[in-house]
């Protein structure tokens, strides 16, 4: 995760580039390490490649991703999100 927003009406949303892997809309992920080295689940909500919604990433791409169940201040950069 390079960078971390808030975005009125959806949530907060976090942007980086996918190393490796794909994910799709409504995929449950997990994001992390936190504080103290865990990892907790997130639900993706919406997918924005370029400023454009997409419905699937893979790797390479640049991409900004919101997600369910996930405050803001729950992210910071250099976490990663994983699948389950």
């Amino acid at each position: 995760i390079d960078d971390t927003f808030y975005v009125a009406g959806v949530g907060a949303v976090v942007g980086g580039t996918m190393l490796r892997g794909g994910f799709a809309l409504r995929d449950h992920l997990v994001i992390g390490p936190d504080s103290l080295g865990g990892f907790a689940p997130v639900q993706v909500r919406s997918i924005h490649n370029k400023r454009v919604a997409v419905s699937r990433v893979s790797a390479g791409q640049s991409v900004t991703v919101a997600l369910k169940k996930l405050k803001r201040s729950q992210v910071r950069k250099g976490m990663v999100l994983v699948k389950q």
